[in-house]
């Protein structure tokens, strides 16, 4: 189920909140596949945060507030106020919805026989699908190996879909991406790549 989690910062919250943002961030990061909205509430001059509004899919109104209670802003004690709710999603929304980035990654792996070859894109697999969970912003991640088996197609393909292109652009330099690159090495022998915007 849905609950909504309506936070209120305390009024000398502003420089706590800055330095505690990554931290709060990546702990969103581990429950991204659960939400379904996140972000900041403002003041009237739209850009000063005075507190947060999450909707995230909970088991439970106590996992919810568990979950709430380990949040580096709520164990800081930046919020003032806090209001958990059920929440039931019955209106398709139209605006306010930033596109999302779809990333697109196409490969060919090495194998001097087809085991090595399937052995390597399984290690391949592993290694992105681990990254579920870890990165800011990622919203989706998928790894496909072809069937095809066509001598025009690649061996294996990536999607994956970021909240902005800020959150893909930091993925980038990101340590556990920067992990998976290095353990995969040279095991890639050929890339291609589209990354695209999604109208909202």
């Amino acid at each position: 189920m849905l609950y909504t989690l309506h936070l209120l910062d305390r009024p000398d919250a502003a420089a706590l909140r800055a330095e505690l943002r990554p931290r709060h961030k990546a702990y969103l990061a581990q429950v991204a596949q659960r939400i379904a909205l996140a972000g900041p509430l403002l003041a009237d001059d739209g850009s000063t945060m005075v507190g947060s509004l999450l909707v995230i899919d909970f088991d439970s109104r106590e996992a919810a507030e568990q979950w709430l209670a380990q949040e580096p802003f709520t164990a800081a004690g930046l919020y003032a106020q806090r209001h958990v709710h059920a929440f039931s999603n019955l209106w398709p929304q139209q605006a306010g919805h930033a596109p999302s980035v779809r990333h697109i990654v196409m490969w060919d792996v090495r194998g001097d026989t087809p085991a090595e070859r399937q052995a390597n894109l399984e290690r391949l697999r592993s290694s992105f699908e681990s990254l579920r969970g870890r990165i800011p912003g990622l919203l989706r991640l998928e790894v496909g190996i072809d069937t095809s088996g066509v001598d025009y197609a690649c061996h294996a393909v990536l999607f994956s879909e970021f909240a902005s292109q800020d959150a893909l652009d930091a993925y980038a330099q990101h340590p556990e991406h920067l992990r998976v690159k290095q353990e995969l090495g040279a095991l890639r022998i050929a890339r291609h790549q589209v990354d695209y915007a999604v109208a909202p």
